[in-house]
Formats: C-alpha cells, structure tokens, sequence
C-alpha cells in the first residue's frame, strides 16, 4: 500500500489522464488518497475540489492538507445533494472513484447531467467501476445516459487501485465530452 501511495498511484492517475494545469472534482472524496495524489500532478496552476458528505471524512482530508502543506485543493463539504456548486464548463477531469454504486438511482441520473453541465469540452469523467452488482449499476444505462448527454467512452484501463484499505486489480472508464 505505501509504495503505491507514494508513486503507483501518481503513475495510474497520470495514465487516467491527469496533466499539469487542470481543474479536477473528485466527487466523493472521502479521506482524499485520489485528491491528494492529483493535486501533485495538476501542481500549482491547477485545483482539486474534493467533495464529500462525510464529515469525518472531510476533518482527516483537512488535517492531511494542512500536514501536508497543500495549497491547491479546494473542500466542498456537502450534505450529499446534487447539483454540484461548481460552473458550468468549469472542468478538464471529474473522479468518480468507488462511489458511484452509493448514489440512489434518481441521484445516479442527475450527477450523470451534472457531468455534462460541468465538464469542459474535451473533459472527461473517469470512473472507477466497483460494486455494480450488489448495488444494482447497469453499465449499459449508464453508457447511454453519458452518450445523450454527448459524453461518449473512449478508453478502459486495468490497473491496481485502493479499494477498502488495500490494493486490488480495478477497472476504470473514461468518457469524455465532445
């Protein structure tokens, strides 16, 4: 775990396709692995905005941000609605990493708009498929909300990624608006 927090993770996310510069909401953050990773690479011309409804969750990513000294993430502590307090058109990457099972299904529907609503033309949604069986995600409906909201799947990976407190093979989507 600890050799992947301290450079797998930067090498996967990097794979995933976050750069130097961009602006990044990891929806559902948690205690902010993903956040705290991304921010190194976006550096300090970009931002993370890390947003989650635990908030105990929220307290530990505050404590490691300030431990940390990182300037460039942005916490939004929400009490679980969406939409999401961010502009239209305002985002190169949104992380929806072992999360999305969470959402109820009129919730899944309107975070699905929400993406379109936020993403920059040429963004992308990366999602970090988990738990579609036992909380009933259909992967096709999902495919086709995303291409009427003209956000199509461009790239699947297979890479080791946090899951639970330790390290499993996982599969991540991206879907990118055109």
């Amino acid at each position: 775990m600890e050799k992947w927090l301290k450079s797998e993770g930067e090498n996967i996310l990097k794979q995933v396709g976050i750069r130097k510069g961009q602006k990044v909401l990891d929806f559902g953050c948690g205690s902010g692995i993903y956040s705290i990773i991304a921010s190194k690479i976006v550096g300090s011309t970009g931002i993370i905005y890390a947003l989650d409804k635990n908030g105990e969750k929220i307290k530990e990513l505050k404590r490691k941000i300030n431990s940390l000294k990182i300037k460039n993430i942005e916490i939004i502590e929400t009490t679980g609605e969406i939409p999401v307090p961010l502009e239209n058109n305002s985002l190169n990457v949104i992380l929806i990493y072992d999360v999305f099972h969470l959402l109820n299904k009129e919730d899944r529907h309107v975070f699905l708009q929400e993406v379109k609503r936020l993403l920059k033309i040429g963004g992308f949604l990366s999602y970090y498929i988990t738990h579609t069986k036992e909380y009933d995600v259909d992967l096709e409906e999902v495919n086709n909300q995303l291409i009427k909201n003209n956000i199509v799947f461009k790239r699947k990976l297979q890479v080791p990624m946090v899951h639970w407190g330790s390290i499993e093979d996982s599969l991540i989507f991206n879907y990118y608006k055109i």
